[in-house]
């Protein structure tokens, strides 16, 4: 029932080189300003950055308008260029460049995102709009920091035409350049987690194995970690199939310590079941136990202190609670991931 892989921060390695080298696609979107000096003022504990590229085409455009819920503008096709901030080998964060257009020519915007992918910090590069100190105030900057994927679709209203003006602490002769803000970091979020994903998911789940666990030693992603053995070690377990996490979006990765103990395991998964298909980050340590369930960027109180709950729980101690369609059961997540944890075995 072992799967196996190889390093995972090897592989990290490779795939931001990857990105270094991919100069296939032309012109990027927007340009980083002095990178080496925006980087490290915006992320002061960086000790390097890799650069990576992606393409919003054809192809890709429509996942990437229904998660913004607007069209795209013609502006926003073509390479993009974004930025994975490290410490050591340990991923950090992300900076991402855009530009809007604006009634007197282009907004250059900086945005910085934490490994969740949650707004920490902007910057306006470049703007000759009237009103662009409303958007440098710290109000402002303190109503839209801070702010994950389902934060600021509520920013926006009407088709994302209409922005909170009140959320925001900007005068009314600010809307404008306001709502061009807004729907910057709604794109930027969108097409940094859809467009990139081939770079910025290995840096996630790197990023969430070394804060979860400590003196990581090796760490190693599963490849294929469903196979029929498996499945039949989770079924047994659950006394069930599977049916709330997205087997085909599940990643795992199986962590050794320095002294190469078995620490235990990071999962991350789309809850299928729910409505909305949120991401999911559950860390398991090695006797079994949960020692961390997170939902990414999730709004509701209640779902996130049901998540919390979890903490220091087995898979026996975690019944399947009530399931209905308009409210899906995290406890049965739970214990899908709690099974696969334990199904999947410890990688050679």
């Amino acid at each position: 029932m072992m799967a196996s892989g190889r390093t995972y921060a090897s592989l990290v390695a490779a795939m931001l080189l990857i990105g270094l080298s991919n100069q296939a696609f032309g012109q990027a979107n927007c340009a980083l300003r002095n990178p080496n000096r925006q980087i490290y003022e915006i992320f002061p504990e960086a000790t390097s950055y890799r650069t990576v590229e992606a393409e919003v085409n054809a192809e890709n455009r429509p996942t990437l308008e229904k998660a913004i819920g607007s069209p795209l503008a013609p502006t926003d096709l073509g390479t993009h260029s974004a930025y994975v901030v490290l410490n050591g080998t340990v991923p950090i964060g992300f900076v991402h460049a855009r530009t809007e257009i604006g009634s007197r020519g282009s907004i250059e915007l900086v945005w910085a995102m934490d490994i969740d992918l949650t707004i920490t910090d902007f910057r306006v590069q470049r703007s000759r709009e009237r009103q662009t100190n409303a958007i440098r105030s710290e109000s402002f900057r303190g109503a839209l920091v801070g702010r994950n994927l389902i934060d600021l679709r509520d920013l926006l209203t009407n088709g994302n035409d209409d922005i909170d003006l009140a959320a925001l602490k900007v005068p009314t002769n600010a809307a404008g350049i306001a709502h061009s803000v807004v729907l910057c970091a709604l794109k930027t979020r969108v097409i940094t987690e859809h467009a990139f994903r081939d770079s910025i998911a290995p840096a996630q789940m790197l990023a969430h194995v070394h804060r979860e666990f400590a003196d990581v030693g090796k760490v190693t992603r599963v490849r294929t970690p469903f196979s029929s053995d498996v499945l039949e070690s989770i079924r047994q377990k659950l006394g069930r199939d599977p049916d709330q996490a997205d087997l085909s979006t599940i990643d795992v990765l199986r962590v050794r310590g320095a002294n190469d103990s078995e620490l235990g395991t990071l999962v991350r998964a789309d809850w299928k079941a729910h409505p909305e298909n949120p991401e999911c980050w559950w860390a398991v340590l090695g006797d079994g136990t949960m020692r961390r369930a997170t939902i990414a960027g999730w709004r509701y109180a209640a779902v996130r202190r049901e998540f919390q709950g979890f903490q220091g729980r087995k898979l026996d101690a975690i019944d399947d609670g009530d399931e209905t369609e308009s409210t899906p059961s995290g406890r049965r997540l739970a214990r899908e991931v709690l099974a696969i944890a334990a199904a999947i075995g410890v990688p050679d």
